[in-house]
């Protein structure tokens, strides 16, 4: 006789559940990376307050294509950065800037003290092209980050600005930057990152005549300057390039400025050296 096994009834043993083939996660691509790192603002990782001190060296001293002294001029640079450096005073100027669009679109609301006399001038004393008054200008810049698959290959940038002391005029200037190259050390972001960049600067009858002399109360295009900026934006904002190489000149009647008539055009070189102070995160 052929018996009939009956199913256990005690504790049975679960049927394991077959898990499928998990992928090994893949580390984040150099590329990937650079997206996170090569912001040109760094506030996300910024402290929330920063304060440095240094120095600006420079082969000669020019403001928007007028040459102040041509011999090397060495100024000391302050510099503190509160609520994760969206308010800045650097110098004799106060900034506040935001992002108003993602990381692509952002506003610098500043002001700034302007004058032509010099913190520390070798070889040339204050001559009758310094006669400028101290001015007290507000400006409003927007600057636009152009991006592609390494976040960012160009930033244009916009300028409008008024006169409050000194004079009463109005200035503007547009720039344009297209990122080199970036260079990388390992572990550290955007270390380097040099831009070629080109501006071109307008002011009314008033600013024109203030910044360049008698003979260029003209409004109209007043100077162009292009060259080479070398930043750091995981180390300071792009802003405030740690090298620049430039060629400017004054445009237009501007050049015929009692001012700058012996010094239309030149060549300038300047460095940024900054140390941290303190920070608080």
């Amino acid at each position: 006789k052929i018996r009939k096994v009956r199913p256990y009834r005690g504790v049975t043993e679960t049927p394991r559940k077959v898990q499928p083939p998990q992928e090994e996660s893949q580390p984040e691509s150099e590329e990937n990376n650079e997206d996170e790192i090569a912001t040109t603002s760094s506030l996300k990782k910024s402290p929330w307050l920063n304060a440095a001190i240094g120095l600006k060296v420079a082969n000669l001293w020019a403001q928007r294509g007028a040459t102040y002294y041509n011999a090397l001029y060495v100024s000391p640079i302050v510099y503190i950065g509160i609520f994760n450096e969206r308010l800045q005073f650097f110098g004799s100027s106060l900034r506040y800037m935001d992002f108003l669009v993602d990381d692509t679109l952002r506003a610098r609301l500043g002001v700034e003290f302007r004058d032509d006399n010099p913190t520390i001038i070798f070889r040339e004393p204050i001559g009758f092209r310094n006669s400028r008054e101290t001015a007290l200008e507000s400006s409003l810049t927007l600057e636009w980050f152009i991006p592609n698959r390494t976040r960012y290959f160009a930033e244009f940038d916009l300028v409008a600005g008024k006169g409050f002391q000194g004079h009463i005029g109005w200035f503007g200037e547009a720039t344009l930057r297209l990122t080199v190259t970036r260079l990388h050390t390992e572990g550290e972001g955007t270390l380097i990152q040099p831009q070629l960049f080109a501006t071109v600067g307008y002011g009314d009858a008033g600013y024109n005549l203030y910044q360049y002399g008698a003979g260029a109360g003209q409004a109209g295009f007043n100077y162009l300057s292009f060259g080479l900026y070398i930043i750091s934006p995981s180390r300071i904002d792009s802003s405030f390039p740690v090298v620049e190489l430039a060629y400017h000149q004054t445009l237009g009647p501007r050049k015929n400025g009692s001012l700058v008539v012996d010094r239309p055009t030149g060549f300038f070189v300047l460095w940024r050296f900054a140390a941290s102070l303190f920070q608080v995160d």
